[in-house]
């Protein structure tokens, strides 16, 4: 005797808050019934963190100086939901479980407000280099299993998306106009060892409104003041996320690149000059409501237009400025229609460990 499959079945797979969740649980049995102390169906929900740091250091010994890598692991988690259910019995009453198949229909009612599924994971950090590598994810998911002899047998889970509410309307800020300025001065190359600055190079970028839906346009406006005597050989603007992430001991500012970089392809030498331009917000999927709809502890999530002046000139002779932008899911309460294709970041698990550790690798030089 045996249980052959265990699984559920819900109706789709992505979610809004609110909504309720349906489907079915299977169970099949052969060769004869089996004994159990119930079917449960559980949803929960929550987000992990992990960070992961790299600490370069050089060591000296007698004969031959080496390279000391140290790994350093910042995990994290937050339960964000819990719902608990039992399809047959209730876990302590003995039940018989037939041979053939049997169907349970199931519901599950979700809270109005919830964080939404998230995914990422920032680049990955050269062997040889000093740095950080942050991975964040919120999951939620259907598991199933049979309780037998006081224990949970048979488990299987389903992964669900949860789309979470942001509508740009309940947000004053959204209808204001976007502007952020940065200075900068530059040290002349010949003259570096005497002080002597430049006069001030000012970037200011402005936005006629700070909220934006998935697939919207930003146009905005770049404005150089340039005193400084250096030529701008191009402007560039960039879609960004800034995803916080807090670990245990550690908390890391992941900054993303999204969509396309945008360029001027044209110089700027006058003392006062002016370039639009337009950015796209990618699409649902790719970004999700800022601060993931609300609610989660351990991640954050904003989102950035960056500019950045390209100076000609010996060092770093860049200046950048980034306005900040609110990704919201609808406006006015009309929600938009998750896509009938679930997201690839739902297939994205990761482990988590337990506590901080330490590796060591030597590497000769």
């Amino acid at each position: 005797m045996s249980v052959e499959i265990l699984d559920v079945i819900p109706d789709k797979l992505e979610y809004w808050p609110g909504e309720t969740i349906t489907g079915k649980v299977i169970l099949k049995v052969k060769n004869s019934s089996i004994q159990s102390q119930g079917i449960f169906l559980n949803f929960k929900g929550g987000a992990t963190v992990e960070i992961m740091e790299q600490v370069r250091r050089m060591q000296s010994g007698n004969r031959r100086s080496s390279t000391l890598i140290e790994h350093y692991a910042y995990p994290n988690s937050e339960n964000l939901l819990s719902i608990t259910n039992f399809l047959a019995g209730d876990g302590r009453t003995s039940l018989t479980h037939r041979e053939g198949d049997t169907t349970y229909p199931f519901s599950i009612q979700l809270p109005s407000h919830l964080v939404s599924s998230y995914y990422r994971i920032s680049a990955p950090i050269h062997y040889r280099d000093s740095g950080t590598q942050c991975k964040g994810q919120v999951l939620y998911y259907l598991e199933v299993g049979m309780m037998m002899a006081g224990m949970a047998a048979h488990v299987s889970q389903k992964t669900i998306a949860i789309h979470a509410h942001l509508d740009l309307t309940t947000v004053p800020e959204t209808t204001q106009a976007g502007e952020a300025e940065a200075t900068k001065t530059f040290c002349n190359c010949w003259s570096c060892c005497f002080g002597c600055q430049s006069g001030p190079f000012i970037l200011k970028v402005r936005t006629d409104k700070r909220g934006y839906l998935p697939g919207e346009t930003i146009a905005f406006e770049v404005e150089v003041r340039n005193e400084s005597g250096r030529i701008i050989r191009e402007i560039s603007a960039q879609f960004i996320e800034a995803a916080t992430m807090v670990g245990q001991g550690k908390t890391e500012c992941a900054i993303i690149p999204l969509g396309e970089m945008v360029v001027s392809n044209q110089e700027f030498r006058a003392e006062d000059e002016n370039w639009r331009g337009e950015l796209v917000v990618p699409m649902e999927g790719t970004v999700y409501p800022s601060k993931l709809g609300g609610g989660c502890g351990i991640i954050s999530v904003e989102y950035f237009i960056k500019i950045v002046a390209h100076a000609n000139g010996c060092g770093n002779q860049d200046l950048e400025v980034s306005s900040s932008v609110i990704i919201g899911t609808c406006r006015g309460g009309a929600s938009r229609v998750p896509s009938a294709k679930i997201k690839s970041y739902l297939k994205c698990k990761f482990n988590r460990h337990s506590s901080t550790f330490i590796q060591y690798f030597l590497i000769n030089k």
